[in-house]
């Protein structure tokens, strides 16, 4: 299952592409506007919060990001679909339900 996204670590650039579920490991892959391709990989098991929020800077979303924060080493990464609202909720319950 793969999710046309925009993502963003703190403090990194915004990224353009795709969100994955690969063997109990969320994967974000794509590239930053004139940057390289990136690729950033969480453990499901690692995952302490996934939550969705309404923002008025979120791209893609229409005001809407997902939130998934990482336990172990705090990783925080802000997510937008492409894709509209109702895939970022879909995203949400894929989220939560494989990290149980």
């Amino acid at each position: 299952m793969s999710y046309a996204v925009i993502w963003q670590q703190a403090g990194q650039p915004s990224v353009t592409g795709r969100l994955e579920f690969v063997d109990g490991w969320i994967v974000l892959s794509g590239r930053p506007l004139g940057g390289s391709p990136t690729r950033c990989s969480v453990a499901l098991d690692e995952v302490a919060d996934v939550h969705l929020e309404r923002s008025r800077d979120a791209q893609g979303g229409r005001g809407r990001r997902l939130l998934v924060v990482g336990g172990t080493n705090g990783t925080r990464i802000e997510v937008a679909s492409l894709e509209g609202p109702g895939a970022l909720h879909e995203l949400a319950d894929e989220l939560t339900t494989r990290r149980v």
